[in-house]
């Protein structure tokens, strides 16, 4: 398991480190195996992808967050995530 720090905001970011400056973005903290690492990854680009062509990514943010939400080290964190989980 690998500690990663997810860094929730119109383009997401995972990084090594937590941002110490600006609290006002909302950071998780994450506990992930390393093939699920390369999963996010993939997501994300593919979100990025999305918002740069100005296509809807609401079904890649909806899968984003169930794929994160096993990894989610504090509870507070899994509120967050899980508020944002779509049910479908």
């Amino acid at each position: 398991m690998i500690q990663k720090f997810l860094i929730l905001s119109e383009s997401p970011e995972i990084r090594s480190d937590p941002l110490q400056k600006d609290k006002s973005i909302a950071e998780i903290e994450l506990q992930l195996p390393i093939d699920a690492h390369d999963e996010l990854q993939a997501l994300i680009q593919e979100i990025r992808y999305l918002n740069s062509e100005g296509k809807s990514a609401e079904k890649i943010w909806n899968k984003f967050y169930r794929m994160i939400m096993p990894y989610v080290a504090a509870e507070k964190d899994r509120i967050l995530v899980s508020k944002n989980i779509v049910s479908k």
